[in-house]
Parts: structure tokens; C-alpha cells; sequence
């Protein structure tokens, strides 16, 4: 059986030429709003597409965008610097206005960028406020004596300078009488730390030209031995007080001014001959070993300054 040809639906578009004329002509018209449509919705839904792709890339550039944002944010807080948000490039969106710093945060920024200033300016402040405490509080000796002895003296040191300043005249002109005695006890049988500072203290004090009396006894003598000290025999020749070491410091007022009944008998006060040091002169020196040596002779003869 011969199969049936199907037949072909003809349209404005499909007729072949010269039967498109037998299409009536409402079809017609028909047929060409319904291609027209078709292309209409073609080209909306390209016009779509370019806008999706177009609204894509945008918010791909915002997030990126924001992320480095936070990024640079983050690093900056780390170091302690509030982000700033005048340099976003959301030129599109509103920005909204910056949170004021809290009380914190002001100290954060300002030791991040003021620290080195604000330590220097401290430490300068520091330095001129102890300078000027120094010259107004600290004391300068009228005579300074080094005490090597080690036998209980340094709980009356205090009591033994002000019996000392009453032998002594105002030599530096700032209107008191002081004399300092710089503890440096010495004992040939310890070895502690203690001691070893001790000795320290004791050879870098004898470097000073104005520190040119020393008082010491029979266990202590040792750590002198290699000071020239000045005979005081040929200077006060005959005097009970003065032995070939120095001038002994005996006798019942002393050891009632300083309430030391059992002190004992062998502690000497001796004067050095003045010598180059590191840091004096010997003509330096002998200036201090002349004031020395007038505090020693009224000492001896007991002639107190009024």
C-alpha cells in the first residue's frame, strides 16, 4: 500500500514562491507577528543574559573589592592604625560615617606613632629633674675617709661623722660641715661576693684625689699595705695620740660620743701622700692632704670648731 504523503503545513515564511500568495491574508499576518515575537524573545533573552553576566561581574569586582578592603583593614588594626574609609572605591554606595575612637584605641594610636618621642622626652624629663635633685638635695663632703674595719663600727658610723664634724671646718663654703666616711669593711678571711664588691668599691675610691684618709685596724691593715700613707710622727712629733701608723682613736669621749664602751683599742686614722691617680693629679691631691692633715692636728690636740 503506497504510503500517504504528509502533508506540509505552509506558512508565510514556508510557502514556496507562488503559493504564498494563496495564504490568506489574515494568516499572513498572523504568521509575521508570530515571527516577530519569536525574535522579540530572542533578543530579550540575550538582552537578559548580557545583564545577568554583566550584574555577575559587578558583584564578583564588589566582593573583591571588599575583601581587600578587609584585608587592608585587618593589617592595619594589627599595627594600630584605624582603617580609613575615604579611599574605598565604592564610589557607588553611600559611605557610612567613621565610629569615633574610644579612649583605648586614641592611647593605641598615639604610642604607635609617639613612642620613640614620648620615651626620649621622658627620659630627658628624668635626667633634668634628678639633675636638679642633685644639686639641691645631695650633699658634698667637707672630708671623705674610707673605713676598711670590720669589726661592728658601721651601727655607730653615723655617730662617729658627727663627732668628727666637730673637728672640722666648712672647707667647701656651702655654709655646713660634713664628713662622710664611705663603709668598706675588709676581712682577709672572706672570699663571698660581698667582700670581692667591698674591695671593688675600695680600690676605685682610692682613685679619687679628694678621698685621702683611711680607717683601719690590725685585720684590716692588710688591704692597704700597698697605700703610702703619710708618717705622722715626724709631723706631730711627741703627741700621745699618734703611733707609726696614724692617729689612734682612743680615749673616753670618743667612745662616749659614739656609746661604745668596749670599742676597741687598735682602730687608726691615717693620711695618705698625695700621689698621681687616675683622675687627680698629685697637686690636686695635695690640697685635700693639707685639709686633711689640719683636721687631723685638731683632732689630736682636740681643738673643736666653734
Amino acid at each position: 500500500m503506497p504510503e500517504k504523503k504528509k502533508k506540509r503545513k505552509l506558512t508565510i515564511d514556508t510557502a514556496p514562491k507562488g503559493e504564498a500568495e494563496l495564504i490568506p491574508e489574515e494568516d499572513a499576518e498572523y504568521e509575521r507577528e508570530l515571527a516577530q515575537q519569536v525574535i522579540n524573545e530572542r533578543e530579550n533573552a540575550d538582552e537578559l543574559e548580557r545583564k545577568a553576566v554583566k550584574q555577575a561581574a559587578d558583584e564578583k569586582l564588589r566582593y573583591e573589592q571588599r575583601l581587600r578592603q578587609e584585608k587592608i583593614a585587618m593589617l592595619l588594626k594589627k599595627q594600630g592604625i584605624e582603617a580609613d574609609d575615604s579611599d574605598s572605591e565604592e564610589s557607588e554606595e553611600e559611605q557610612e560615617p567613621a565610629k569615633p575612637l574610644t579612649f583605648k584605641k586614641k592611647l593605641e594610636n598615639f604610642w604607635y606613632h609617639y613612642k620613640v618621642p614620648f620615651i626620649v622626652g621622658v627620659a630627658a624629663f628624668a635626667l633634668f629633674g634628678y639633675m636638679i635633685y642633685d644639686l639641691i638635695v645631695k650633699v658634698n663632703p667637707d672630708i671623705t675617709i674610707i673605713s676598711v674595719v670590720d669589726n661592728g663600727l658601721y651601727s655607730r658610723m653615723d655617730d662617729l661623722e658627727d663627732y668628727f664634724e666637730l673637728y672640722c671646718e666648712d672647707l667647701n663654703g656651702d655654709g655646713k660641715v660634713v664628713v662622710e666616711i664611705i663603709n668598706c669593711p675588709m676581712n682577709e678571711t672572706d672570699t663571698s661576693t660581698t667582700a670581692q664588691n667591698y674591695a671593688t668599691k675600695l680600690y676605685s675610691t682610692l682613685q679619687s684625689g679628694r678621698t685621702v684618709m683611711v680607717l683601719a685596724d690590725d685585720v684590716s691593715m692588710y688591704s692597704v699595705e700597698q697605700v703610702a700613707f703619710e708618717n705622722l710622727m715626724l709631723k706631730f712629733p711627741g703627741n700621745e695620740h699618734v703611733t707609726e701608723w696614724g692617729v689612734s682613736l682612743t680615749g673616753d669621749e670618743l667612745r662616749s660620743a659614739i656609746n661604745w664602751q668596749q670599742m676597741p683599742q687598735d682602730m687608726v686614722l691615717m693620711v695618705r701622700i698625695p700621689v698621681e691617680t687616675l683622675s687627680y693629679d698629685k697637686e690636686d691631691m695635695q690640697e685635700s692632704c693639707d685639709n686633711a692633715l689640719e683636721f687631723i692636728e685638731r683632732l689630736i690636740n682636740d681643738t673643736k670648731v666653734d
